[in-house]
């Protein structure tokens, strides 16, 4: 079971693990994701095996992808919030055929402490946001700010 479950730091120690958990789940993805011809078909499918589950009180939890669709933390498979979500979705889409440029998005009141994370992908010419938080592809909600940050494949 790969989890990281630590103390909230910051959002750029949370970035750093998240990368971390992301390297993690490339061969899980590998082995487990189909291959699809766009994102918005890997969006649907990945979503149709997710549940939203609060991390736990006072702590970052970071699933790896096999944690969090085997069920290993919670007893429930796809049981996780949106760190565990943008995971998954950037594993997945670094073993995809389609060509595209992923990128995190960091959402909240303030640059310093976002309240939510999601991925997303310029696909096409075109910017495609995948929060697996939502029930459709492409929707993103509002937030007083946000950023963009281009992800580095691994």
């Amino acid at each position: 079971m790969k989890v990281l479950q630590k103390p909230y730091v910051d959002i750029n120690d949370t970035l750093q693990h998240i990368r971390l958990q992301v390297a993690r789940s490339i061969r899980y993805a590998a082995e487990n994701c189909p291959q699809f011809d766009n994102p918005q078909d890997l969006f649907y499918w990945l979503k149709s095996q997710l549940v939203y589950r609060n991390d736990p009180k006072g702590n970052e939890l970071l699933q790896t992808m096999r944690t969090l669709m085997e069920g290993s933390y919670y007893g429930v498979p796809g049981a996780g919030d949106c760190d565990c979500f943008t995971i998954t979705m950037l594993a997945c889409n670094e073993v995809q055929n389609y060509r595209c440029r992923q990128w995190v998005m960091l959402a909240g009141r303030s640059k310093q402490a976002p309240v939510h994370i999601y991925s997303g992908v310029d696909f096409k010419g075109e910017q495609l946001p995948l929060d697996l938080t939502n029930m459709t592809c492409g929707y993103e909600r509002d937030y007083p700010l946000k950023q963009k940050i281009y992800w580095k494949p691994l």
